[in-house]
């Protein structure tokens, strides 16, 4: 589990290895590293997503690395609490990450999902309500810490 505690209370999200290894294994290595800790939600855009992991807090910046997508046909942003690799076209997945607030379908192949939201709705919805339709957060959103949890 990925566990994100953040100033609207806490997400617990449940990793997914067996569809997205790769992205799994560096949201593992970067939380242990504490990159994630103290960033902002950069983006929130009411009824659609949450967004987080860029160390600019500009929606430009990343890990220092990039890499490609990874594709489970079986998973779709079908509902509220799927968790994605945000990017800027093919090959430039990297530390940024979204939560749907609701089904997407138009990001179905677009944006690998590697975990799905477990614990953590109330949370969810106060990330919702801190959000804008043009996507600015009208109040400060962001994450305390990050830590993995095995169960």
């Amino acid at each position: 589990f990925w566990n994100l505690e953040t100033n609207r209370g806490d997400l617990k999200i449940e990793l997914l290895p067996k569809s997205a290894p790769l992205h799994v294994l560096s949201t593992i290595y970067l939380t242990r590293l504490g990159f994630y800790d103290d960033l902002k939600f950069h983006r929130i855009v009411i009824d659609l997503v949450v967004q987080g992991g860029d160390p600019l807090g500009t929606g430009n910046g990343g890990p220092g690395y990039l890499y490609g997508g990874e594709f489970d046909p079986a998973l779709s942003h079908s509902k509220r609490g799927i968790v994605s690799m945000a990017n800027g076209g093919p090959g430039t997945d990297g530390s940024q990450f979204f939560v749907t607030f609701g089904a997407i379908a138009s990001l179905n192949g677009k944006h690998t999902i590697f975990g799905e939201l477990a614990v953590g709705k109330p949370a969810l919805s106060k990330l919702c309500k801190a959000g804008t339709k043009r996507g600015k957060p009208k109040r400060k959103a962001y994450i305390k810490k990050a830590t993995i949890s095995v169960e």
